[in-house]
């Protein structure tokens, strides 16, 4: 009797482990995945050089702020002082390089122009 119980749970035990192989390949036969990327580097980080800024002013502010870059920028702004508000400019004109951001900065209050570009 113990020994026919132990032929049972064998035969039991092998007939779920090929279920369970041939229900698990059938799953995993069935998917799709989407192509993708992924990865990391490093490389040097060269800046822009900038040129022919030119500043207009309205009744003592700053109204806007137009300057060349020396290569493409995706994504550019600029700050006219340590405690001023940072302007979004977008993206750099494709051919020359022209930027022009609208600012509202009083003139009194900038002291400096500092421009974040990237690509």
């Amino acid at each position: 009797m113990l020994e026919r119980l132990r032929k049972l749970i064998c035969v039991s035990l092998l007939a779920a482990t090929v279920a369970s192989v041939f229900g698990t390949n059938a799953f995993t036969a069935s998917n799709t995945t989407v192509s993708s990327r992924g990865g990391a580097g490093s490389g040097a980080i060269s800046g822009y050089a900038v040129t022919n800024v030119a500043y207009t002013t309205t009744a003592g502010d700053i109204t806007s702020v137009a300057f060349d870059l020396d290569g493409p920028a995706k994504d550019v702004s600029v700050t006219l002082s340590a405690s001023g508000a940072q302007y979004h400019c977008g993206a750099a004109a494709s051919l020359t390089f022209r930027v022009t951001c609208v600012t509202a900065e009083r003139a009194a209050s900038a002291d400096g122009l500092t421009v974040v570009a990237s690509q």
